[in-house]
């Protein structure tokens, strides 16, 4: 079918006189616009035949970047049985013929593709003949060249082997000779600094003796005294100091105030001054009222001593055993005040040994801790274990 819209004939007037880098780009815009607008098979074929000879017009290098774009739309719109050249034509042989051609004397065999390349195929035969002839004259000239090579170089490694071995040989009886040379003269001058350093030392040590023993005369013996109370008797357990012994104090069961509990000296001057108001921080005897699940006795007054140790001590609350490299000075009983009560002593750790108390009831309680509920692995209804770990490595 041949060409007959007017804007396709346009176009390739165009294309013919416009700039080669712009009318490939005209090409494609004068092809988009064809297709949109087709609506049959016919018309879709016609937009691709303009769109090929369009790009046939251009020169090589410039069509050959549109090329693929107009190949993938051969493919994609199917132009067989209709009478569209949109495609190379195809030649082939029967299936008993080779495919043949006969050409007048003197006249050329050319193929030609899409306008831009051409091929002789009289020509491509002699030109392949002298790139054989050319590649064998080259294949013999590269392998006399490279056996001439490989002479040459044999004798120059050999040459420098040679040198290089009588250079290493002189070298070699040079080092050795300087080596030994040196060696005597280290050896020398090693064992005399060997003799001072030995005297020097000797003697640096006398001296840095006789110093250290002079400085150590001078520091003072160190002295170390960590206080603690003793609560439920009137002495210091083994290993302590004792400070002074007392007797314990804190607020009464129906007050509130201050809730610490003081281990007041038993000497009589306690430091202070005589008041006729009672409108005051109030101390009382500390008795111990409900002792259940423990070993201490109930109704009495209890003495305390307060202690001093020239080690690190701390309080086991809770527990029946101390910490690695610390033992038990002394072990007790935990107690505290009652939880119905307004008064708020804080919890102490009483000698499960308890001795030297100070007679019955006189207005300050306190009652031994208890566990009221479990949870975990805690048991409840359960009295509480103290005491006291002083530092003791084995």
């Amino acid at each position: 079918m041949m060409l007959k819209s007017t804007a396709a004939v346009a176009l390739l007037f165009y294309v013919g006189a416009a700039e080669a880098a712009a009318a490939g780009k005209v090409c494609e815009d004068a092809f988009d616009n064809l297709i949109k607008d087709a609506s049959t098979q016919e018309a879709k074929c016609s937009a691709l035949q303009v769109y090929s000879k369009c790009l046939g017009a251009l020169p090589a290098e410039n069509a050959k970047e549109h090329e693929p774009r107009l190949v993938s739309f051969q493919h994609a719109i199917d132009c067989s049985g209709l009478d569209f050249d949109v495609v190379a034509p195809k030649m082939r042989a029967t299936k008993d013929a080779e495919l043949a051609f006969t050409v007048e004397h003197e006249k050329g065999a050319m193929f030609y593709r899409h306008r831009r390349e051409e091929v002789n195929v009289f020509t491509m035969n002699s030109d392949i003949s002298q790139l054989k002839t050319d590649m064998e004259a080259f294949e013999t000239k590269v392998s006399t060249d490279a056996a001439a090579a490989k002479e040459e170089q044999d004798a120059a490694v050999a040459a420098a082997t040679t040198k290089l071995n009588e250079d290493f040989a002189a070298l070699k009886t040079e080092l050795e000779t300087a080596q030994s040379a040196l060696d005597t003269k280290l050896t020398t001058a090693q064992s005399a600094l060997d003799t001072k350093l030995t005297n020097a030392n000797t003697k640096l040590k006398e001296e840095m003796t006789a110093l250290i023993g002079s400085e150590i005369k001078k520091i003072p013996k160190p002295y170390y005294m960590e206080s603690f109370v003793h609560w439920g008797q009137r002495k210091c357990p083994a290993g302590t100091t004792e400070w002074y012994n007392g007797v314990m104090y804190g607020p009464h069961e129906g007050h509130g105030g201050s809730g610490t509990n003081e281990c007041v000296r038993n000497n009589g001057n306690n430091g202070g001054q005589n008041t006729g108001t009672s409108s005051l921080d109030l101390l009382y005897p500390v008795a111990i009222d409900h002792n259940h699940g423990t070993s201490v006795p109930r109704n009495q007054v209890i003495p305390c001593a307060v202690c001093m140790s020239d080690v690190p001590c701390i309080l086991a609350r809770g527990l029946n055993v101390c910490p690695k490299n610390y033992k038990f000075r002394y072990e007790g009983w935990l107690f505290g005040q009652h939880h119905g009560h307004r008064a708020s002593n804080d919890r102490v750790c009483i000698n499960k040994n308890f001795e030297g108390g100070y007679g019955g009831y006189d207005s300050a309680w306190i009652y031994a801790a208890r566990i009221q509920h479990s949870k975990a692995s805690i048991r409840g209804g359960r009295s509480m274990r103290c005491g006291l770990c002083c530092y003791s490595p084995e």
